[in-house]
Order: structure tokens, then sequence, then C-alpha cells
């Protein structure tokens, strides 16, 4: 392995890491939804533009964005910004976070609907084992009372998976950073008439307010930087530690323990999706080597 690609590892488990108690923090912020996703936005947004000027950022270009790709973009990146902390409000952490680890399977979805991008045979399957989890999850969530909470999750793992597709799709642009970052002043101004006046002290939320401002936009950049020294399987592997780590600081500080349905849906994903990963992973390397350079076929085998 070389340096470039342990230093990617690094970064990327790093970042994965500090984003892990994003919805314990949340949960234990003392606000309503409108609050949580208004000061969210305003924090990510400081800490991006702190740390932009910080770490000699290029100059934020808004011309980047002037595109149907960047507008749709902005708008999902807004959705992901209320949708989160509306679904921990209306169902179980643990649910949340496994209902957004299927984001790469509908990205997937999204990209071949979208961009013709081709859907390789296994990750079809992957999909419908996805889809079906999902489902396995809402109707448990039927008798519990969270299924409004579940739907709220599954919009955030869509508008989430348009992100990650344009961002594929237009990667020669380098607009990730503006798209961000203009989806936050999106969430802001949509949840800004819904604050209640009493919610409008920063001090509610609590150790919230430390860690948005400063470790949420570190954890982002780390991912982002990582990714560029990764290919995608390996970022989605790790990435889906946070399915796992996420629910687990929720359990262990707040006793909130999930159901046994989300914890066998999510123990399948955590073992299903990591296999079918490697085995991509794997697989690629193979052909890339049988086809010395040639890509177009790498999608046969699948």
């Amino acid at each position: 392995m070389g340096r470039n690609y342990l230093k990617g590892l690094a970064v990327t488990l790093l970042g994965v890491l500090i984003l892990s108690p994003d919805a314990l923090l949340l949960e234990m912020a003392h606000m309503d939804a409108a609050g949580t996703v208004f000061w969210r936005g305003f924090l990510f947004l400081i800490g991006m533009l702190i740390y932009s000027k910080l770490s000699g950022m290029k100059s934020i270009s808004l011309s980047r964005l002037v595109s149907a790709a960047g507008v749709c973009g902005v708008l999902a990146i807004a959705m992901t910004f209320v949708t989160f902390p509306i679904a921990l409000v209306y169902t179980s952490a643990a649910n949340t976070l496994i209902i957004a680890s299927c984001t790469p399977m509908f990205s997937a979805m999204i990209s071949s609907r979208l961009f013709g991008v081709p859907i390789p045979r296994i990750t079809k399957w992957v999909i419908f084992s996805c889809i079906c989890g999902v489902v396995i999850i809402m109707g448990n969530s039927v008798d519990t009372g969270n299924l409004f909470g579940d739907l709220i999750a599954l919009g955030y793992a869509l508008s989430m998976a348009v992100v990650v597709s344009i961002l594929n799709h237009e990667s020669g642009r380098s607009m990730g950073r503006e798209m961000f970052m203009v989806g936050a002043v999106v969430a802001m101004l949509g949840a800004a008439p819904f604050i209640d006046s009493t919610v409008l002290q920063v001090l509610d939320l609590g150790l919230y307010f430390p860690y948005g401002l400063l470790l949420f936009p570190v954890a982002m950049l780390l991912i982002k930087e990582g990714a560029s020294r990764l290919g995608a399987p390996e970022v989605g592997l790790i990435l889906l530690l946070e399915a796992l780590f996420g629910p687990l600081w929720v359990w262990v500080v707040l006793n909130d323990s999930p159901s046994m349905v989300t914890l066998t849906v999510g123990s399948l994903y955590t073992v299903l999706l990591p296999c079918i990963r490697c085995a991509q992973w794997r697989w690629a390397v193979v052909d890339r080597k049988l086809l010395k350079g040639n890509t177009s076929l790498l999608l046969v085998r699948f």
C-alpha cells in the first residue's frame, strides 16, 4: 500500500469517527427541530468559512453553481440539513442511521436513471436487499409510532444520494464546497420562520455548539480529502462505520437501545454491504490487470 493510500485511509477513518457522535449531540440539544436545523446550518457555514480561510483554500466561486446540476445539488443538500435533525425527533437514531447507510445504493440507482450510469448486477441485488431492509424497519415502526420519522430518514438518504450522484457526475467542476455552504444557507432560511423565539439561545445547543462549529466541518473536510486519495469502494466501507458507531453512542450515553428488528437489519447491513464492497473492489482490481487499463468492461462481471 502506498503512502498516499494509507494517508487517505487514516484521514477518512478520522473523519467518520468525528462524525459519529453527530446524532447523539443533536438528541442532547434542547431545541425544537426548526431551531436545530437553523443553528446546525449556521455553525456548519461559519466553521467552513473559518477553515477555508485558515487552510488557504481557493476563494468561493458561486458561479460554479450556475447550472441545473448545481441548483439541484444545493436544494438536495438543503434537504439533508433539514431532514436529518427532524428524523431524529420522530424516530430513533439507529433507524435514521441504518436507513441513511443505504445512500450509496440509492445513489447508484439515481445515477443510472439521471446520467445513464450502468448498475452492476451485484449492485442491483444489494439495492433490492436495502429496500427490503427499509421496508422491514418501517413495517416495525407502524407499531412503534416511528413511521413518520423513518420516512423523513428515507428522504434524507435519497437527498444525500442525489448529492453524491451530482458530485460524481460533475467531479471536474469542483463545486462541492460551494454546494454545501449554499445548501446550509437555504436550509437556514427555510427553518428561520418556524423558530420559536424561546429557542434562539445558542446555549440550548449544549455540547453541539463547539461540535457543530469546529468538529462537524472538519469531519466533512477530512472525508472529502480522504475520498480524493481512496477509491469509492473503500470510502463506502469506511462510511458504513457511522451506522455502527452512531447508534452505539446513543445507546451508551442515553440508554436508548434500538429495537430488535432494527438491530437485526443493521447487523445484516454491517455484514452484507462490506462483503459485497470488498468483492466489487477485488474483482475490479483483477479485471483492471486482465484488461491492462481498458476499464470499459469492468462492469460486465457483475
